[in-house]
């Protein structure tokens, strides 16, 4: 019997040296001799293990040009030898050998491949990632409107032929964007209110700074004003349900000029419904006694037809207007863009013969929300600082303007710093010129009760204005947001001037391009007669207000005119 750890077994004759078969297992029998050596043994007989491709890679990433060592001696071939290394770089590039380097030139991910083959001809692979950053630049792009002005916010866009990046221009208008693909691109720089740019073929080289001046254009569009109303003076009937009224307004296009020849259906006078859920009042401002909540609603008398007359524009008169401008923290909200600065570049240039500009800026200290006002001095700074006067060279003024876009905050004293302007244009203009206040602001006054303030409230800077021998018209101009057109048209129709209202910035250029020709009394004018039925008797009432929204198709815009009308 043979006897192994896999059991007992019966012996089964054989001949010594061939193998024998028990129970499954296969046995090589040899003869135990004494003396020489035995003889040899059995065949080879198994397959060819493939060999086992390893290589590394240093480094992996990089700027390029990056150059890479590899190496493949972590390569071995488990029953024989490697005959061949061959390497695929991943950018048609290819090389041999047990180590090797490479350079890439561009930008890119690429897969490097290691191929090696052994003795009896069987090949194993391996890969590794190697990722490389384009070469780059830095691109500086500088942005400002035609007058000179910086652009915050402007959106840059860089579209290089390695990758896109792209920056938002900062308070200063620009905008550094780094890690520029290097090679020849388009930069296109967008802001809302202007007209699109883009630069072809802009050049950023390796490691160097790209410097770009970028001159965008703001979007204009046509706008109007409120001359006057109730002129002649309003009429009330009905027991104060009907009343009766004129309109005196102004069309400009976006080139600033008279939109001539409006059909009386070119204007629309919207009916007013007030809404219970919105604070203050829409339609009826009442007087004093009545309920703070007292408002009434109305529409046009369909027993009524309303009229429009064209009058034309006069002969240019001169006048010395001073520009205000609100410079409170409130100011940063509704004109981010500084649109009224810029537009006011467009008024001082157009200045005629005898005509004279000034200028003044107003904020106050007043408390942590709206922060520290950053003009010279407070209340009202008027300039030149030292030594304020009236200028016949309006672009002498534009270096003030342009430090204006970065001295915004704090509260706004609107009623007093008009009433030191009116007294500056007194004292200071020229005799014989037409003498007026332009205002730009949102209408708060929220500083009433300072000490050594002249004027308080609404009534005592009207009543200024229309002093006997020194009068001096104000003209409001409201942008949309927070402004109370309330009062600005308040101010306009008691100070003998023009409301001007901008739904966005982009009319703010219409409004500062006409100015002049408003102020002089040369432009074309529309008066419109309408009668109007309040929802409830006795609405219309002496010293109450009518608000009132007039809507004009100028052709190729459609303008909306708030107006208010008062009841004498």
């Amino acid at each position: 019997m043979l006897s192994t750890r896999f059991g007992t077994f019966r012996r089964v004759a054989a001949t010594v040296g061939q193998p024998v078969l028990i129970a499954g297992f296969s046995l090589l029998l040899a003869a135990c001799g004494g003396g020489g050596g035995g003889g040899g043994g059995g065949g080879g007989g198994g397959g060819n293990t493939s060999p086992i491709a390893s290589f590394t890679a240093t480094p992996t990433t990089g700027k390029a040009p990056l150059a890479v060592a590899f190496d493949a001696t972590g390569s071995r071939d488990p029953d024989g030898s490697i005959t061949s290394y061959q390497w695929n770089f991943g950018d048609n590039n290819s090389a041999t050998g047990t180590t090797t380097s490479h350079t890439y030139a561009a930008g890119g991910t690429f897969t490097a491949t290691l191929t090696v083959t052994d003795n009896n001809g069987a090949t194993a692979t391996a890969t590794r990632t190697i990722t490389v950053a384009p070469q780059t630049g830095t691109l500086v792009v500088t942005v400002k409107d035609s007058n000179n002005l910086a652009v915050p916010g402007a959106n840059v866009a860089a579209a290089m032929p390695a990758g896109n990046r792209s920056g938002v221009t900062d308070g200063a208008g620009v905008a550094t964007i780094v890690d520029v693909p290097i090679g020849t691109g388009a930069v296109t720089v967008t802001r809302d209110t202007f007209v699109a740019k883009t630069v072809p073929s802009v050049v950023i080289n390796v490691d160097q700074t790209t410097n770009l001046a970028v001159t965008l254009e703001r979007i204009r569009k046509a706008v109007g004003g409120v001359l006057t109303t109730s002129d002649p003076v309003a009429v009330v009937s009905n027991g104060g349900s009907t009343l009766e009224f004129t309109i005196q307004v102004v069309v400009v296009n976006e080139n600033s000029e008279s939109v001539p020849g409006l059909p009386l259906s070119a204007f629309t006078l919207q009916p007013c419904v007030p809404d219970a859920a919105a604070t203050g009042t829409e339609c009826v401002v009442g007087r004093a006694g009545d309920s703070p909540t007292f408002d009434a609603g109305y529409v046009l008398d369909g027993s009524f037809a309303p009229t429009v007359t064209e009058v034309p524009g006069a002969t240019p008169q001169p006048y010395a207007a001073t520009l205000m401008f609100d410079q409170s923290a409130s100011i940063i909200r509704n004109d981010p863009t500084d649109a009224r600065l810029f537009s006011a570049k467009e008024f001082l240039k157009g200045l005629g013969g005898q005509d004279r500009a000034g200028l003044a800026a107003f904020a106050v200290t007043r408390d942590a929300v709206n922060g520290t006002a950053l003009i010279p001095q407070q209340p009202v700074t008027i300039y030149p600082v030292g030594n304020p006067s009236f200028v016949a060279d309006g672009s002498s003024f534009f270096p003030v303007l342009d430090q204006l876009a970065n001295q915004e905050g704090g509260g706004t004293p609107l009623y007093e710093a008009l009433c030191r302007v009116m007294d500056f244009s007194v004292a200071n203009a020229p005799g014989g010129l037409r003498r007026a206040a332009v205002v730009f602001t949102d209408g708060q006054n929220d500083v009433p009760n300072n000490v050594g303030f002249i004027c308080r409230d609404i009534e005592e800077a009207i009543a200024k204005s229309r002093s006997p021998g020194n009068e001096v018209d104000i003209f409001t101009i409201g942008l949309s947001g927070e402004v109370d057109g309330l009062s600005l048209a308040a101010l306009a129709e008691g100070g003998n001037g023009t409301f001007l209202f901008a739904e966005d910035t982009s009319q703010l250029i219409t409004i500062y391009g006409s100015l002049g020709n408003l102020l002089s009394g040369s432009l074309s004018t529309y008066k419109l007669k309408y009668r109007i039925t309040a929802s409830q008797a006795g609405a219309f009432a002496t010293d109450r207000k009518v608000r009132g929204r007039l809507t004009v198709n100028a052709g190729d815009a459609v303008v909306q005119l708030p107006f208010i009308v008062r009841i004498f």
